[in-house]
């Protein structure tokens, strides 16, 4: 099979320039009052003001320091890192590990343990749940 090259639209090209927003993409996505095209600004202007970060890092779902993470411990309501707690250099996220660093090996067994069947009554309490449903929708009679 030939390969087959389409040439861009020489119409299109003159039509923007770098860095700016069409005003068509404006009009449909943007308030007029915040978009770059009605202050005069560029697209990179406004990406550079905005709250994301350009990098691509993101913290993490769940943040907390060490104090809140030793209370959680201590509750019993942590959520144990395998990974610090089995192997012999221990977890490569330091600090900024979402998990519990303060199980020992036979408290992150238990707790995982715990926290798998909990996750398994939870699962199997929503699909008999489901099921109930359907069987309601499906016209049968709820009572024996």
């Amino acid at each position: 099979m030939a390969l087959t090259q389409i040439p861009f639209p020489a119409a299109l090209l003159g039509k923007f320039e770098a860095g700016q927003v069409s005003s068509s993409f404006q009009a449909k996505h943007a308030s007029p009052a915040t978009s770059p095209a009605s202050t005069g600004g560029t697209f990179s202007e406004a990406v550079a003001d905005s709250p994301i970060s350009l990098t691509g890092t993101k913290s993490a779902f769940f943040t907390a320091n060490a104090s809140e993470k030793f209370q959680l411990h201590k509750a019993g309501q942590c959520h144990p890192c395998v990974a610090f707690a089995y192997r012999a250099g221990g977890c490569y996220k330091g600090d900024s590990c979402t998990h519990c660093h303060c199980c020992t090996a036979a408290e992150a067994s238990v707790r995982r343990r715990q926290l798998q069947e909990a996750a398994r009554r939870q699962r199997k309490q929503q699909r008999d749940q489901g099921a109930i449903a359907a069987r309601i929708l499906a016209g049968e009679s709820f009572w024996l």
